[in-house]
């Protein structure tokens, strides 16, 4: 791969390099941390076998103290990890929903932390996923280890900026909003800095926008420092920061753990004497040994941190922190320069990929850079009196901010120029947010190996790491080297053959005998291809069939907004349910809705794919109305597409069927949540039935339920017998009688979909 060097680092070397004349400081902890280990320190290395016997005994003496049952698949995790991290081996886990893999990866980081006397670092994919673990987990190894440090690291934009809030309390920076914001609202905000104790945006009053947000705080690249910063004692991040240096586990977000690990570079350390020398790290502790949850995401977390993002408004805050540093004229010729991009971004009427190197769009990128380049001019030649730190804070700030947009826009412009450059950069918008100009790199894997695994041991794990049961594809999507990583793919300890069914409306054209003896007709598919024109009727049809059994008790999830609206409001005039829908409130707020009334119906797309967990009576069936193939005209996932032809691969297979795979088996993972937990999940789209090149690999992919092309024979009185216990308040055991073992190869042995 050509490029090298991710956003957020700077290249010297490149002819079109920004060269901002102070680079901002990465290393903002400035403080004595001879206590606490320093890159190049060495730990001793720890067998590997005793490793994963430890481990797994110190989780069985943890549920035993908590009263817990011990289950087989959460011990092989659990010494999996242990013996990963030991052997300097990194590790793929597939463990799926109810193994209890936060324990099964925290009781052996812990072990492997207090062994080696180095921290270990836990990298989730949400911030939810942190507090999670620092709420509920962490006082359960304090029943193990009463002295466990385990602290949270989110990145510097999650806290309040005390310099900041300062400049803008005396004036010296400019709050310009690019949208109209509640005064009552901000001055909370204000006052609130003075008076919080963490300055974690968690924490701050109620109706902060993000708008509000960015005013009072700075990103990694914006900050200072504390060697230059008036406010270093008091920083709420820095704060943060200390803590974290003397914890045995770091819990951290995977976009901050790979913004680290991108400004870290990749060092090489010499371990050649048995024991394993600390990397160094610029945010996060020195540490060697990585454990990453929900990795099936990781690979598109890197593409956002590895990529660059060119937002309007950029320029308002140059002007903002510029005040008083160069004169207004100037500044707001970078505004004007903001604006020309804007405007040129808009003349794309859909998201698809552009070149920078020609046409207006060039124009506009080289004036907005050249604007911004004279003014880090300026301000680099501005000679700040010793005496004067505070006006040296705002300068150093300055630069920070104005190396950040040359870094970006320089970047998108060196894309467009050398023809051996292996980013693509395209404009995205939907009409109704201004576009957003981006770059990304096609392929992650290099540049993961170079910043992540050539320098550390990483343990990952997901419910969803496995294509077909296989786990190649997710180690090529990461770069992972053939010969250094393992895989172990424990199983689930629900039992989804007899409390699930997998229904598919497609056909069969002879009856179909089961084990027993009993016989099922041949049935007509009920849903025709998903690009046939009355796909949607038919399938708003079936559906609502299928919720009146259910008594509501469903889950919607949907491929494209249009589909969730128009379902949304055709069933909203036909059921007596409540039907909540994505988009007519926040996600949190839906889902407690959703919870709280066990008989209403939930409609989602995007996030509700994986963001939804309703345990319990509320979701007894699930709805996916079509395979979630990834967007033929998403210019990234496009140009995958043409890497996998230029490799001589079949692009849909090695590209579009692992994306639906893993949102597929996302999708349908929302139906069985706890042992207990019984219902139907329908797949709409007959192709997952009828596509033998590749519905084998979709259908490896999920869960093991029994398998059903019978509407009224088996689906429907599933459904009713769910509903009648629902009301009678008795928690459905296994599956009823009148469902019965469907044959796999059988089941979808039918007739060829309609479209």
């Amino acid at each position: 791969m050509t490029r090298s060097t991710p956003r957020g680092t700077h290249d010297p070397m490149s002819p079109t390099a920004a060269a901002p004349p102070e680079p901002p400081d990465v290393d903002h902890h400035d403080y004595d941390d001879s206590d606490t280990h320093a890159a190049g320190e060495t730990i001793v290395r720890r067998n590997p076998d005793e490793a994963d016997t430890s481990a797994r005994q110190s989780l069985a003496d943890l549920l035993g103290r908590l009263g817990w049952e011990g289950r087989d698949a959460q011990s092989v995790m659990a010494g999996a990890v242990a013996r990963s991290l030991a052997a300097k081996q990194h590790l793929l886990v597939e463990a799926p929903t109810g193994t209890g893999k936060s324990l099964a990866y925290l009781v052996p980081a812990a072990e492997q932390a207090r062994a080696t006397g180095a921290p270990v670092v836990v990298v989730t994919a949400t911030k939810a996923l942190q507090q999670q673990v620092l709420d509920a987990d962490s006082p359960l190894l304090a029943r193990l280890w009463p002295d466990l440090e385990i602290r949270l690291m989110k990145g510097r934009g999650n806290y309040a900026c005390l310099s900041r809030v300062q400049a803008i309390a005396d004036g010296t920076e400019e709050t310009l909003f690019d949208e109209v914001v509640d005064p009552h609202v901000w001055g909370e905000l204000l006052s609130w800095t003075d008076t919080t104790d963490t300055g974690d945006r968690a924490d701050a009053p109620d109706g902060v926008t993000n708008a509000m947000w960015s005013k009072v705080s700075v990103g990694p690249k914006e900050c200072v420092g504390a060697k230059n910063c008036q406010f270093a004692q008091q920083c709420f991040a820095e704060k943060a920061g200390i803590a974290a240096r003397d914890a045995d586990i770091v819990v951290t977000n995977s976009h901050l753990y790979l913004l680290d690990a991108a400004i870290g570079g990749s060092d090489e350390t010499d371990d050649s004497d048995g024991k394993d020398s600390l990397p160094w790290s610029p945010i996060l502790p020195p540490h060697r040994d990585v454990i990453v949850d929900e990795a099936h995401k990781l690979a598109e977390t890197a593409s956002r941190v590895f990529g660059v993002e060119i937002r309007h408004g950029r320029g308002k805050t140059i002007k903002g922190v510029c005040k008083g540093l160069v004169k207004d004229e100037q500044l707001d010729g970078v505004v004007a320069a903001d604006d020309r991009l804007l405007a040129e971004l808009l003349s794309f009427t859909e998201t698809g990929p552009v070149d920078p190197s020609v046409g207006n769009l060039n124009i506009a990128l080289d004036d907005y850079l050249l604007a911004v380049r004279s003014v880090a001019k300026k301000v680099s030649g501005i000679v700040v009196a010793v005496t004067q730190p505070k006006d040296a804070e705002k300068k150093k700030r300055a630069l920070n901010v104005l190396g950040g947009a040359i870094e970006d826009l320089a970047a998108v412009l060196r894309a467009g120029e050398d023809e051996d450059n292996d980013d693509v950069v395209w404009v995205e918008g939907d009409g109704r947010r201004k576009p957003v100009l981006k770059m990304a790199p096609v392929d992650v894997g290099p540049l993961l190996d170079r910043y992540v695994f050539s320098r550390r041991t990483v343990a990952m794990c997901s419910a969803t790491m496995t294509v077909g049961g296989d786990f190649n594809a997710a180690a090529e999507e990461l770069g992972l080297t053939a010969g250094t990583w393992d895989s172990v793919s424990v199983p689930s300890p629900f039992d989804h053959a007899n409390n699930g069914l997998l229904y598919i409306p497609m056909g069969r054209n002879k009856p179909l005998t089961r084990a027993d003896g009993t016989v099922l007709p041949a049935v007509e598919a009920l849903v025709p291809g998903p690009n046939a024109t009355d796909f949607r009727d038919r399938a708003n049809d079936l559906t609502l069939r299928m919720i009146e059994a259910a008594e509501g008790r469903a889950l919607l999830l949907f491929t494209s907004w249009k589909a969730l609206n128009d379902t949304t409001e055709w069933l909203r005039d036909r059921v007596p349910y409540t039907v909540l829908a994505q988009g007519d409130k926040p996600t949190g707020r839906l889902l407690a809705e959703f919870m709280a009334d066990e008989q209403s119906v939930l409609c989602m797309t995007a996030t509700g794919w994986e963001g939804i967990s309703a345990p319990g009576p509320s979701c007894s069936l699930v709805v996916i109305d079509r395979i979630p193939f990834p967007r033929r005209d998403d210019p990234l996932i496009n140009a995958q597409r043409e890497l996998a032809t230029k490799n001589r691969r079949s692009d849909f297979h090695s590209v579009d069927v692992p994306k639906a795979a893993r949102m597929l088996a996302q999708g349908v993972g929302r139906l069985i949540r706890t042992v207990s937990d019984t219902g139907v999940v329908a797949v709409l789209d007959t192709r997952l039935g009828t596509k033998r090149s590749y519905n084998g690999t979709l259908l490896g992919s999920l869960p093991p339920f029994k398998r059903s092309i019978h509407l009224d024979e088996e689906v429907l009185p599933f459904l009713r017998a769910i509903a009648e216990d629902r009301r009678d308040k008795v928690p459905p055991i296994g599956t009823p009688t009148a469902v019965e073992t469907v044959d796999d190869d059988d089941a979808f042995d039918g007739i060829d979909e309609a479209a």
